[in-house]
């Protein structure tokens, strides 16, 4: 009875342990892990586009059509729904919709790191909004978080060119703003007054100083050029 118990236990434990083996050998195949789904390429785009005209660094004008722009780079295209990403560097200027954007060169910017250390960024080349253009000055507005976010809403800054100098940052301290544009344009006597009493402000008043500015010296040169000869 006893070698008859043992057999019957030893029978149950082949059994078992082949029926495991069994069930292990029926498991189904492990599927080797699924490849990363491809990126889009950043430098394309889908879309619609707007009618435009861009400049490109030969000073040659064409027509295009502009899907959308960001502070560095803006989707063209000449056919079709797909918009190519150009950069600052590659064009001049382009308008669409009302907008001129134009490329800012060299640009010199100054970053704050926390608490209290700064230090100077120079960026080849960004994209701004053209807010103002005549009398050898161009006036950008420059949002290094384009596309912006309403966390970004005070992010914008104004770039400043005088004729072929170098792109500036104006100030947003209302004193330093003045002291800067009595620099530029403290030739014209109407302006210089306000500019000294500190009564003007960058964003609100930038643009308008540069156009009263410009007026100020065409009429200057037209009454010179209307006195008659001696």
């Amino acid at each position: 009875m006893k070698t008859r118990h043992i057999l019957f236990n030893l029978t149950v434990t082949v059994s078992v342990a082949l029926a495991g083996t069994g069930q292990a050998q029926r498991k189904p195949a492990a599927f080797p892990a699924p490849t990363p789904a491809p990126t889009e390429d950043p430098t394309l785009r889908r879309g619609a586009g707007h009618a435009g005209i861009y400049q490109g660094n030969d000073g040659a004008w064409h027509t295009v059509q502009i899907e959308n722009w960001e502070n560095d780079r803006v989707y063209l295209s000449d056919a079709g729904r797909i918009y190519k990403a150009y950069l600052p560097t590659e064009l001049r200027r382009f308008a669409t919709m009302g907008d001129t954007v134009v490329a800012a060169r060299d640009l010199v910017v100054v970053k704050r790191r926390f608490p209290f250390v700064r230090r100077r960024v120079l960026l080849p080349a960004v994209f701004g909004l053209q807010l103002y253009r005549g009398g050898g000055f161009q006036l950008l507005s420059y949002d290094s978080q384009r596309p912006a976010t309403l966390l970004s809403a005070l992010s914008s800054q104004l770039l400043l060119r005088h004729g072929q100098d170098e792109w500036q940052i104006l100030p947003t301290n209302t004193a330093k703003f003045n002291q800067l544009m009595l620099k530029l344009l403290g030739d014209n006597p109407d302006l210089v007054a306000g500019l000294r009493a500190k009564q003007y402000h960058p964003r609100r008043d930038a643009a308008q100083l540069l156009e009263r500015y410009s007026n100020w010296r065409i009429n200057q040169y037209l009454q010179f050029t209307s006195q008659p000869a001696r």
